[in-house]
């Protein structure tokens, strides 16, 4: 039995030896509960890493008890506070298995996504249920979806087994992540593309060490997992594993630092030539002696293709100047050396301010580039996201594992959001952008062949309509050229959602 014979072997016995709830994880694309969460830690009324999603549940309960809302007289902060709590409380009878939720959701998903959009394909049906308590956790989300893209009406995205052992929460399961600051997706691994299934461990309770040597470090976590990708229907590798692995800490309340890795490797072309995948050809992957013709290293027996980098947020130490500052940089593999010098790169900007009616309005500004140099656009055409082992991409199930653009684009995008006290949410966004801008077509692009100027704009609405959880998103997008999944036009979505 091979390695990843045995890793979705794990996740099905895993999963099926227990029916479900959410319980210990609060999940990627919640926008509005990711806002939430951002504007009481930019506020310092929570000290918590914020960039890894998903975010365990306990993590943000803890944060909520050293925390006296007595104190807190912004109404925007008490109701922000007030939603998030709401979110990560355990339902009554939360140890019984049950049904927890069903979702709804129907439209026409757009070209270029980004961490928020609310849906896939032509839509589906979820239905939610599971049973948490302190020690474990199970969630069944099943999901039938319509004119699905990748051919699977069937799905089990967002289910998990997780067990709590100490700090540490060993997890079966088939969640999302998003990796960094920015809302328009991650360089290095994003919401993006549908979720894997996976082995994964994470640091539960982000505090910080209390050994004198880590205590500068702050509040801190790890996430890392080993997934399983495609069985069948790529041109280059089939049968791969892909790892990813980060760490986050907070060394100052207003910083957050972060530190990513990922790796597409093992697996089988079609002709059969790639030799077994064993434990030195994955120790030579972990520490990054894997490239052809570096200590030894041949094309035939080259473990794949891995990614790395760093973020950083820096939130304003002022409290009447309202903003905050963010960087990601991602490097692509770098060939026999050790030092990077393939970077793609994002930055982004945020402000906030509260509204006389209690609201709250967030206004982002983001630019992301994933040009193998970005500062240097020419210099390195047809290199990032690909790899000569995996030729056909960063990618799973035709949709691009890092930031939604694909290889050598770059995106403006601005984003405001007006949370009101009662928690509807209106949000509107624009983009404009470069899709595969330097003119060497890949074949297997799955957002655009051959280069094309794009411009989007999206509204969106999240809030309650007869004691009903509804969201409605609509949006249009218009290329100058290239081809696309699907061409100009309107996009959008309608999602209600019902707790049982």
């Amino acid at each position: 039995m091979n390695l990843r014979s045995l890793l979705l072997g794990s996740f099905l016995v895993m999963l099926t030896s227990a029916a479900q709830a959410a319980g210990f994880w609060l999940p990627a694309g919640d926008m509005r509960l990711r806002d939430d969460i951002a504007l009481l830690v930019d506020e310092g009324v929570f000290l918590l890493p914020a960039t890894t999603w998903p975010i365990p549940a306990q993590d943000v309960r803890r944060a909520i008890e050293r925390v006296r809302e007595d104190d807190i007289a912004n109404l925007a902060l008490v109701s922000a506070l007030q939603r998030v709590r709401a979110r990560v409380a355990l339902p009554d009878g939360a140890d019984d298995w049950d049904s927890r939720e069903v979702t709804l959701t129907a439209g026409r998903a757009p070209n270029i996504r980004d961490v928020g959009t609310l849906g896939r394909d032509a839509g589906g049906f979820t239905s939610v249920g599971g049973t948490t308590n302190d020690r474990w956790s199970t969630t069944v989300s099943l999901t039938g979806a319509f004119s699905p893209q990748d051919g699977q009406r069937l799905r089990w995205d967002g289910s998990d087994v997780t067990v709590r052992w100490g700090n540490w929460l060993f997890s079966a399961n088939q969640m999302s992540r998003n990796w960094g600051p920015g809302f328009g997706g991650s360089l290095i691994l994003s919401n993006n593309a549908r979720p894997m299934p996976q082995l994964s461990l994470d640091r539960m309770s982000s505090e910080a060490s209390q050994l004198p040597l880590f205590s500068w470090i702050g509040p801190w976590r790890f996430s890392g997992f080993l997934a399983a990708t495609e069985q069948s229907g790529r041109a280059d590798i089939n049968h791969a594993l892909f790892m990813g692995m980060r760490f986050t800490a907070q060394p100052l309340p207003i910083v957050e630092i972060g530190v990513s890795r990922s790796a597409q490797f093992c697996g089988q072309n079609p002709q059969g030539t790639r030799p077994n995948c064993g434990v030195t050809t994955i120790g030579k992957m972990l520490i990054g002696r894997d490239n052809s013709g570096w200590h030894g290293v041949t094309g035939l027996d080259e473990p794949g293709n891995q990614m790395a980098g760093f973020d950083l947020r820096v939130t304003s130490p002022f409290r009447a100047l309202p903003m905050a500052v963010y960087s990601q940089m991602i490097a692509e593999d770098n060939g026999t050396g050790l030092i990077p010098n393939r970077w793609l790169g994002q930055f982004g900007g945020e402000v906030w301010v509260y509204l006389k009616s209690g609201s709250t309005f967030r206004a982002q500004l983001e630019y992301a580039n994933t040009f193998g140099k970005w500062y240097c656009p020419s210099c390195q055409p047809d290199f990032s996201y690909r790899q000569h082992v995996f030729f056909a991409g960063y990618r799973y199930k035709d949709a691009t594992i890092g930031h939604p653009t694909d290889a050598d684009s770059e995106t403006w995008a601005i984003r405001g959001v007006l949370t009101q006290l009662d928690g509807t949410n209106w949000t509107a966004s624009f983009k404009h952008g470069r899709l595969d801008a330097l003119g060497v077509a890949d074949l297997y692009d799955p957002v655009s062949l051959g280069r094309s100027d794009f411009d989007a704009v999206d509204l969106e609405w999240q809030g309650v309509i007869l004691q009903q959880n509804v969201s409605i998103q609509v949006g249009y997008e218009k290329r100058s050229s290239g081809t696309a999944p699907h061409g100009d036009g309107a996009y959008g979505y309608l999602t209600w959602r019902k707790s049982l």
